[in-house]
C-alpha cells in the first residue's frame, strides 16, 4: 500500500467536516474551479453543495478529499494533518488527566486510591510532557496545586516532578544564571534547592553541577588589554572554588564590555 493510501485510511477520520471543507476550498483555489476540484476528488459537484448545506460529510467522502489533497498539495496537507493530530492528542490527554485529577480530589477518596491516581497522573505527565509543553502547562500546574493540597489534607506524601522539557528559548536565558548560581552558592545551598528555584529536574542540576566542577574553564583578565586571544590565561576551576575567587570574572557581560572597550 502506498504511503498516501496509508495516511488516508488511518487518519481521514480525525478530520472534522469543517476541516474537509477548508481543505477542499484550498484545493479549489489551487486548481481554479470547484468543478475541477470535485473531479480530482472523484466527487460530483452536487455532493459539494450538499455538504455545505448540511455540514455533514461521510468518512468515505473525507477519504476522497484527503487523497486528492495529498496528491496535489502534499506538504500543505501533511502540515495541516500534523497540526490537527497534535490538537487531537492534546485534547485526549487533557480529558485523561482531568479524569484522574477529578477522581483524586473527590471528597471521599481513600489514601490508597489517591496515591494510585497520583502515580498514574505523574506517569502520564512524564510520558507525554512533549504534548503538555506549550499546550497544557497552566492547566497541569493548577491541577498539581490542588493535588498537593489534597495530599496535605489526607496526610500523604506527594512528590511531583517538574516538567522534564524546557523550551530552548527559556533554557538559553536561564543557563547562564544557573551557572552563576551554582558557582556562587554551592555548596552552601544544595542542588535540590537550586532545582526548585529554577523548576529543573534535580538530576539535571546535579549533573550540571558535576560537569562544572570537572570542566569549568575561567578566564583571568590580564592587567592590560591583550593584543591577541593567546594573551589570555585559562585556568580550570578545581572542586571547592568558585569563579568569583582569585580575581576571576564575576559577570560575563562586564568582562565582555572590558574586552571591547565599552
Amino acid at each position: 500500500m502506498h504511503v498516501s493510501e496509508v495516511i488516508v485510511e488511518r487518519y481521514a477520520n480525525i478530520l472534522s467536516s469543517q476541516d474537509v471543507i477548508k481543505l477542499f476550498d484550498r484545493l479549489q483555489e489551487n486548481v481554479g474551479s470547484r468543478l475541477e476540484a470535485a473531479k480530482l476528488c472523484g466527487l460530483e459537484r452536487k455532493t459539494v453543495y450538499d455538504w455545505e448545506k448540511t455540514g455533514e460529510i461521510r468518512l468515505r467522502t473525507k477519504k476522497k478529499v484527503l487523497a486528492a489533497l495529498i496528491e496535489n498539495l502534499v506538504d500543505e496537507t501533511l502540515e495541516f494533518m500534523t497540526h490537527r493530530g497534535v490538537e487531537t492528542s492534546v485534547d485526549i490527554l487533557r480529558i485523561y488527566l482531568t479524569s484522574l485529577y477529578e477522581t483524586a480530589v473527590a471528597e471521599e477518596i481513600s489514601k490508597t486510591a489517591f496515591q494510585q491516581l497520583v502515580s498514574k497522573f505523574e506517569e502520564a505527565k512524564k510520558q507525554y510532557s512533549g504534548l503538555i509543553i506549550g499546550h497544557l502547562e497552566s492547566e497541569i500546574e493548577n491541577m498539581l496545586h490542588s493535588l498537593s493540597e489534597k495530599a496535605l489534607a489526607l496526610e500523604v506524601q506527594f512528590d511531583t516532578a517538574p516538567l522534564d522539557l524546557v523550551r530552548l528559548s527559556s533554557l538559553s536565558a536561564e543557563i547562564p544564571i544557573l551557572i552563576r548560581t551554582i558557582s556562587t552558592v554551592a555548596p552552601f545551598v544544595p542542588d535540590t534547592e537550586i532545582a526548585k528555584i529554577f523548576n529543573f529536574p534535580k538530576e539535571f542540576v546535579q549533573s550540571f553541577h558535576k560537569a562544572l566542577q570537572e570542566n569549568y574553564i575561567a578566564i583571568r583578565l590580564p592587567p592590560a588589554l591583550p593584543t591577541s586571544p593567546s594573551s589570555y590565561e585559562f585556568q580550570p576551576v578545581t572542586a571547592g572554588t568558585t569563579p568569583l575567587q582569585g580575581g576571576l570574572i564575576e559577570r560575563p557581560e562586564e568582562g565582555m564590555r572590558r574586552l571591547v572597550g565599552t
